[in-house]
This record gives structure tokens, C-alpha cells and sequence, in this order.
């Protein structure tokens, strides 16, 4: 049967590879707006900074406890029902808010509680899953790199189209609704999209036996034990509260400290959330199975660059003078995320976790790497709010340096982990 080249897929395979990561990019559409236009999303849901970030945080609680107690359910069904019925529910959820004249914050509080468990505790598992188990082992950076590049690509299309309707519409609160309820009806599409094209017994499918629900929980309990999923997600989890603010904060950093106007720090937005994306995800793949020993060592690399781009962020002058290289640097930052986030969860499969656990590996993972989903947003609106912008961001700046340093330090081991897996096990890279 022929390959694809690059990641050794049959054709089967590659047209739900292409399906399944497709939704799961579009199942975001409706709140990837934030990354683009930040303020006029707030203005939307009625809310200030630190409001926003608890709304965050709810999904971030939901995805914290509920990927390690949902996530061994997941191996019981397919990704056809886990990734359509969940982006559903989603996309209708998301419509509420877009076609409701105004949504009071309990109302709010419901909705994003909503957003957690549809598009992260019962959905993002196994979407992981369905990577991890396509690509073999010395593929798994290439898979994930991919994943990341397509991914980045739907979200660039889908943030170009709700500038173009705010734009077009006059920057008015009508027009932000009108972006908001066209996203969230793409969301919708997708899932159908899932539902009527993926296949129910698909190659994605982890092969259990009769018994497979007592078997999920058992292989629940053991991945619980391995090391090599908890450092994995400890290391994503650095990785992912800069992420929160790249994707979040950078424009209204811009915005706020360096008085950009909104047609500039949307095109910002652009480039910085989608075009580095598109860039670093499959980069990322590519060069670490091909020229690192492991994504842990292409990791190391990314986050002591880092950290330096860091520093230099926070220590460039505040004036809208400078704004240019700030922006450099900005999306620099922007750029090393991308290349981390590419292959974060990489090391499950490199290490050599059975594929059999493959959803329970990814949920024990997911829990730790998205934990800051729950603090880090409510943290950094809270000193948005309560400090003066130049101060504010200085102190997420100081945040993100630190967890800059205990990434790298982190993927130092993995990657003596992953090298002592391949000696001992040779056979485990054919």
C-alpha cells in the first residue's frame, strides 16, 4: 500500500489523520478569537481581565482533574463518537454566547465549564490517542510536528476571517458577534464532517480485547506508575503557561505598553498566534527524529533560547518608539513555543509506553501539561488588572523565565530517558 513519504501513512490513514486534526483545531475557532482580538472578545462576553481569566480558569479545572478521570473512558469508544458528539456540543455552546444579546456571568460560568469538558477532559485525549497511534515510534516528533502545522494553519484562516467581518463591519460590537457566530458554526461543520466521514472501526482504533473497559482502567492504574508519562506532562505543563500568554496576552501587551493600533495588533495577532504555528510545528517534527537523538533534545535546545528571548523582552525599553523590535522578539518567543509545543508530547511514545494505554498515557500526561490552564490565566488577568501595564507584564515575563529554566531542565533527563530506552530496546526503532 502506498506511504506518504514523510510520515508513513497509507492513504486510509493520512485522510483521517487530515480529518481528525483538522477538528481538532476547529473545535477552538469560536475561543482562538481571543488571540486576535482580545479586547473586543472581552467586550463581547461583558467581563474585564481577571473575570476573563476565572472563565479560563474554569476550563483549565475541568481539563486539569477531568483528562485523568475521563481519559481511560475514552478508550472505550471511538474517535469518531468522542471528537463529533463533544465539537457539537462545543460549537453550540459557543453559539449561545454569539447570538445572545447580552450573557450574565453565571450564565458565562456554565458555558466555559461547558468548553472543558467538550473540547478538553472528554475530547482531548483522544485526539492525542489518535496521533500516537498512527505514527511508529521514530515517527512520533513527524506526527505531532504535522499536527501542529495544519492545526496552525485552520487557526490563521479562521482568526483572518473574524478580522475581516470586525473589520468589515465597522470595529463594532455587532461585528464581533457576527466573527463569533460564524466560528462557532464552523466548529458545528466540523463535527458533522466527523461524524459522517470518519469511519466507526478505523485504523486509529486501539485493538482491546472483549473485556476492554476493565482493561482501560487497569492500564489506567500502570500508567499512573510510569515516570515517563508524569515528566512529560511536568514539561509540557512549562511549556504550556507561556503558551497562555503568547497566545493570550502578547496583543494586548503590544496594545497596552506600546500603543499600537488595533489594525496593527491584529495583523500582530496573525502572525504571532497562526503563522508561527504553520512554521514551527512541522519543523519541529521533522528535525528532531531526523538530526536530534529525541524531541527532548530539540526541547532542551528551544527552551534555553527561550529564555534568553525572554530576558530580552523584559528588559527592552517600554516606549512606542521600540514597538518594531519588540514585536521582533515577541514573535521570536512566539516561534520557540511553537517548536516546543510541536513535539511536547512526543516523548510518550519515545519512551516506549504501550499503545494499548495510548489514551490513559495521554490523559495522566494532559493533566499535569495542561494544568496550568487552571492558574495561569487567572494569575496573569489578575496583574493585568491590578498593576500598571508596564509593571504587570514585567512580572509575567519574570513568570515565564522560570518556567523557561525548569523546562530545560526537565527535558535534560527525558532525553537520557529516551536514549536508554533505544539501547535497551533496538528493535523499537524499526
Amino acid at each position: 500500500m502506498k506511504k506518504t513519504e514523510k510520515l508513513n501513512f497509507s492513504r486510509k490513514q493520512l485522510i483521517q489523520f487530515l480529518l481528525i486534526v483538522s477538528n481538532s483545531q476547529l473545535v477552538y475557532a469560536f475561543i482562538a478569537i481571543r488571540s486576535v482580538l482580545y479586547d473586543p472578545f472581552l467586550e463581547v462576553l461583558g467581563v474585564n481581565n481577571t473575570q476573563f481569566g476565572v472563565l479560563m480558569g474554569f476550563i483549565g479545572l475541568i481539563t486539569t482533574f477531568g483528562n485523568i478521570a475521563l481519559g481511560w473512558v475514552q478508550d472505550r469508544f471511538s474517535t469518531r463518537k468522542v471528537l463529533a458528539v463533544n465539537s457539537f456540543v462545543y460549537g453550540v455552546l459557543a453559539m449561545l454566547i454569539a447570538i445572545l444579546p447580552s450573557s450574565p456571568f453565571w450564565l458565562l460560568t456554565v458555558i466555559f465549564i461547558g468548553f472543558g469538558f467538550t473540547g478538553d477532559a472528554l475530547y482531548w485525549a483522544s485526539v492525542l490517542k489518535s496521533v500516537r497511534n498512527l505514527a511508529p515510534e521514530t515517527k512520533q516528533a513527524t506526527a505531532f510536528g504535522f499536527m501542529e502545522f495544519i492545526r496552525g494553519g485552520w487557526e490563521f484562516l479562521t482568526n483572518a476571517l473574524a478580522v475581516a467581518i470586525y473589520t468589515w463591519l465597522g470595529y463594532t460590537l455587532f461585528g464581533m458577534k457576527v466573527a463569533m457566530g460564524i466560528n462557532a458554526g464552523l466548529t458545528i461543520l466540523s463535527a458533522l464532517t466527523i461524524w459522517f466521514f470518519v469511519p466507526e472501526e478505523n485504523l486509529l482504533k486501539t485493538e482491546v480485547s472483549r473485556e476492554k473497559t476493565k482493561l482501560a482502567f487497569k492500564g489506567f492504574i500502570q500508567v499512573l506508575k510510569m515516570p515517563a508519562v508524569w515528566m512529560t506532562g511536568l514539561a509540557a505543563s512549562c511549556v504550556y503557561a507561556t503558551f497562555a500568554a503568547v497566545n493570550t496576552y502578547f496583543v494586548p501587551y503590544l496594545k497596552n505598553v506600546y500603543l499600537l493600533p488595533i489594525a496593527w495588533v491584529s495583523i500582530f495577532g496573525l502572525i504571532n498566534g497562526s503563522v508561527t504555528r504553520l512554521t514551527a510545528g512541522p519543523i519541529a517534527g521533522m528535525i528532531s527524529d531526523s538530526t536530534f537523538k529525541s524531541s527532548a533534545h530539540l526541547m532542551k535546545l528551544c527552551y534555553g533560547v527561550l529564555t534568553v528571548l525572554l530576558a530580552i523582552a523584559l528588559f527592552l525599553p517600554k516606549q512606542a518608539s521600540v514597538f518594531i523590535p519588540a514585536a521582533i522578539v515577541l514573535i521570536l518567543v512566539s516561534i520557540t513555543c511553537f517548536l516546543i509545543r510541536g513535539v511536547y508530547y512526543s516523548p510518550i511514545g519515545e519512551m516506549g509506553v504501550p499503545k494499548e494505554m495510548g489514551a490513559a498515557a495521554m490523559s495522566v500526561a494532559s493533566f499535569i501539561g495542561y494544568s496550568p490552564s487552571f492558574w495561569a490565566y487567572p494569575v496573569y488577568g489578575s496583574v493585568i488588572d491590578h498593576f500598571p501595564a508596564e509593571k504587570a507584564y514585567s512580572i509575567i515575563f519574570i513568570i515565564l523565565i522560570g518556567l523557561a529554566l525548569l523546562g530545560f531542565t526537565l527535558n535534560y533527563f527525558i532525553g537520557r530517558r529516551i536514549v536508554a530506552h533505544r539501547e535497551s530496546n533496538p528493535d523499537s526503532a524499526v
